[in-house]
């Protein structure tokens, strides 16, 4: 009886510690705040599937717009959310040194402790230095051939007829991603749009990089409960799975050293990177889109020094890219061909512009001739607002910092290492403030005139600051590479079963698009 009470009593002190505690962690310091229920914090319609968690950070966005910050709980851990876009500047570039590191769970894998997401301080500055130099334009362009021909491919395996068939758009690009996956960053050769059944590399791919009801319950305990998840051994992702990719990056890395094998991929990068042979050819590419990212001054690798990266290390980052990659690729193609398909008027105005691409170039299409494609990176960025890349984003506080009150009112607030900051893209890319008529799909907002008064610090799809997205010159070049060459013989447009308008699966954490049905049918052109 008396272990009973003993664990009964062990019991109840952690919920209460881990879980009831933390409910008035905001209201204690004098903080805005939102009422949380034990466990879920304020994300409860979230679990039960009644609202997306960007739906609800957009909600509590709009309630404190008069408000810099207000205080939040995820599952058991406040956070401060940012409302003003003065104020995301200021913590995540300017006063960056206090917030250099992302929020992070407990994970055995190495994967998840060793890639470039959940590294900290000065190991992450040196590990983004030491890869920065892959994504520069100059880089990539080598690699935008292998894009092409995944392109062409997926394209040429369409099926279109006299009836318009219905897809699920998602799994066609996913497959593109794949390929482009498989080819650029892991040297293989597949062509998954053609392939009668599931070839192994797509079907591993599709477990690895899709959440299952499994995977965000297992991620909610890791969140939630750390420690006992690190006791337990409980990984957010399949062994076999998370192996088989291992192996094929340590076997092709070995194969390529052994024979010295040199390849216009991301491997081959990725290998030089490790020796420190790699030189960063970065320049302020204007013609990269509006929606890419610079890497910022203080990543300068000459300022940090070198340091020798294990294979452990170094597989851990092709494992992050090819995770970040898959899913990212496909659901924002998908989004786009979404909103072409029921705005035919843009993508006649898309189209025109490719038509006329291919009359000067005489079918000859080299990377330049896409990348400085007006209209094409409006229509990419406009989806980017509409459906970000990440809707959310977070910083922790790794030096103590203070937010100076400034308006009536207002309580200063005193950060603590730890503390987490989280901030809401998607609610602010859906602000009126900022972007009239939110939910309008509007290319023209990135015109040449209009982009101009595009407030400064309200657009970041691939996040803001230093700690912005890597490979956001990449992800951006592969699908307008997939639409140029897609929307030259194709047209998309809506079935029966198209949504409309289209709402997101509130059991998913990102804008996952599964459910979504399209269309395509054959254009009355030659030009390919």
């Amino acid at each position: 009886m008396w272990i009973l009470v003993f664990f009964s009593v062990v019991f109840a002190y952690f919920f209460y510690k881990s879980c009831i505690k933390p409910l008035s962690y905001w209201k204690n310091l004098g903080i805005p705040h939102e009422k949380a229920v034990p466990i879920f914090g304020n994300f409860f319609d979230s679990i039960l599937g009644r609202k997306h968690t960007s739906d609800i950070l957009s909600d509590i966005h709009k309630k404190h717009k008069n408000d810099r910050y207000v205080g939040l709980i995820q599952f058991n851990k406040p956070m401060l959310m940012l409302n003003d876009i003065e104020l995301i500047k200021q913590i995540t570039i300017k006063d960056f040194d206090h917030f250099v590191d992302r929020m992070e769970f407990e994970d055995p894998d190495p994967f998840m402790r060793k890639n470039l997401l959940a590294m900290k301080g000065n190991i992450w500055k040196e590990m983004r230095a030491t890869l920065s130099p892959i994504f520069t334009s100059a880089k990539i362009k080598h690699m935008s051939q292998l894009m092409m021909e995944c392109a062409k491919n997926l394209q040429q395996n369409i099926p279109v007829g006299s009836n318009i068939q219905e897809v699920l758009i998602k799994d066609v690009f996913s497959k593109y991603s794949n390929d482009i996956i498989a080819s650029v960053a892991f040297g293989i050769q597949c062509n998954s749009s053609t392939d009668a059944g599931i070839n192994e590399f797509y079907g591993n791919a599709k477990k690895f990089a899709t959440f299952s009801a499994s995977q965000n319950l297992k991620a909610i305990f890791l969140i939630t409960f750390p420690y006992f998840a690190k006791v337990f051994n409980i990984s957010m992702f399949d062994k076999g799975i998370v192996n088989y990719f291992r192996n094929i990056i340590c076997d092709t890395m070995a194969y390529r050293e052994k024979e010295n094998i040199v390849r216009p991929d991301l491997i081959n990068l990725l290998m030089e990177a490790k020796k420190g042979q790699l030189i960063n050819d970065s320049t302020k590419d204007k013609d990269a889109g509006f929606a890419a990212v610079n890497e910022s001054d203080i990543l300068d690798s000459e300022k940090l020094g070198k340091k020798e990266w294990t294979n452990e290390e170094i597989t851990a980052q092709s494992l992050l890219f090819f995770f970040a990659g898959f899913e990212t690729i496909s659901i924002v193609s998908s989004f786009i061909a979404y909103e072409l398909a029921i705005n035919p008027n843009i993508q006649d105005t898309l189209q025109s512009e490719i038509d006329s691409v291919l009359e000067k170039t005489n079918g000859d299409v080299k990377y330049d001739d896409i990348v400085k494609m007006k209209y094409l990176d409006q229509v990419l960025a406009e989806t980017l607002r509409k459906w970000s890349a990440a809707f959310q984003t977070d910083r922790i506080c790794t030096r103590e910092y203070t937010i100076k009150s400034i308006q009536p009112g207002e309580k200063e607030v005193t950060l603590k290492p730890g503390d987490i900051i989280l901030i809401p893209i998607s609610a602010i890319h859906y602000d009126p403030e900022y972007f009239p008529e939110p939910e309008r799909f509007d290319p023209e907002r990135f015109g040449d005139e209009n982009k101009q008064t595009i407030v400064s610090g309200s657009y970041f799809p691939f996040g803001t600051g230093p700690r912005n997205c890597i490979g956001s010159r990449f992800a951006l070049l592969e699908v307008k590479i997939l639409f140029f060459f897609l929307l030259s013989n194709l047209s998309v447009v809506p079935t029966s079963k198209t949504q409309i308008p289209y709402k997101v699966n509130p059991r998913f954490f990102n804008f996952s698009p599964t459910d979504m049905r399209l269309g395509f049918k054959q254009r009355n052109v030659t030009n390919l």
